[in-house]
């Protein structure tokens, strides 16, 4: 059996012969660390011999989730080489079923790597949750030391706005494309960044104090407005990657989001892609960093 361990957002993955199947860019959060881990995820070969409960709780057209009193089954409908995979409720062990393979078809070493980082990370956001850290989808920089996540419905131009602040150039650094895991530590929010970034390739292995949030909208003229943290927290929530199938989930996402909003700046960006959207953004992040925020 091969064991391999990985820290994301402080938290100690163990990953049980998974190895063959990671794309790069988890080795860059591989760690040495071999006490109890935070979260475990066994591979296992030869597929799911179980029946499946009679009644998912999420029929989808992609999946189906089932839920029991110990566990979620989580059953890919399309995936090409995982059958399903297992998360337990109580603990924070995940077992990933590999579909049974024929003498002619491809050799496990040859799964598609996407397929496994996708299902790794979707095992550690519902894990993580339990701990008091959400994903919040969005792009995002460094910026004065803090990150700043810009965040929106896809399409909405999350990463166009943040390549405006490159062309400007004020001094930022890159943190994630698509998302990034935040909580609280010690009274203070904390944004990481992950080995998961979508199709943007823009991810670190680093975090650090997340300096606040802005939810972007379309708008013809640019201007940034501050809102309250009772909306920033439903935004936020709203925001969330990390899973919401039912009510306690749901609880849980609100519950991290309600911790975060107020030690963080939150506003809506209404900006178009003129490099101007990146003069207002910054301004209001100058001003509200300037009073100690």
């Amino acid at each position: 059996m091969e064991i391999d361990y990985f820290k994301i957002a402080d938290l100690v993955l163990l990953l049980r012969d998974g190895k063959d199947y990671l794309q790069d860019a988890m080795w860059d959060f591989v760690c040495t660390e071999n006490n109890e881990p935070d979260i475990s995820v066994t591979v296992i070969q030869g597929g799911w011999e179980k029946d499946y409960p009679e009644e998912p709780l999420i029929n989808d057209r992609l999946l189906w989730i089932y839920e029991t009193k110990e566990e979620y089954i989580v059953r890919y409908r399309t995936c090409a080489n995982i059958e399903c995979y297992v998360n337990r409720k109580f603990t924070g062990e995940s077992m990933i079923y590999l579909k049974q393979k024929s003498e002619t078809s491809k050799k496990p070493e040859d799964l598609e790597r996407n397929e496994m980082m996708r299902t790794i990370r979707d095992i550690f956001f519902f894990h993580m949750l339990k701990m008091g850290r959400i994903a919040v989808h969005s792009a995002s920089f460094i910026y004065r030391d803090r990150v700043w996540l810009f965040s929106a419905l896809s399409g909405t131009g999350k990463s166009t706005h943040v390549s405006l602040w490159h062309e400007n150039g004020y001094p930022v650094e890159d943190f994630n494309g698509d998302l990034a895991i935040c909580y609280v530590k010690e009274g203070m929010a904390i944004a990481a960044s992950a080995p998961w970034c979508g199709t943007s390739e823009v991810y670190c292995n680093k975090k650090r104090k997340l300096g606040g949030i802005l939810f972007l909208e379309q708008a013809e003229e640019n201007s940034a407005t501050g809102i309250s943290v009772s909306t920033c927290m439903v935004r936020l929530a709203a925001r969330c990657l990390t899973p919401n199938w039912n009510r306690e989930l749901m609880t849980l996402n609100l519950n991290v989001a309600e911790e975060i909003a107020p030690l963080i700046v939150s506003g809506v960006l209404k900006c178009n892609t003129a490099p101007d959207a990146a003069v207002e953004a910054k301004g209001f992040i100058d001003g509200h960093c300037s009073i100690g925020a």
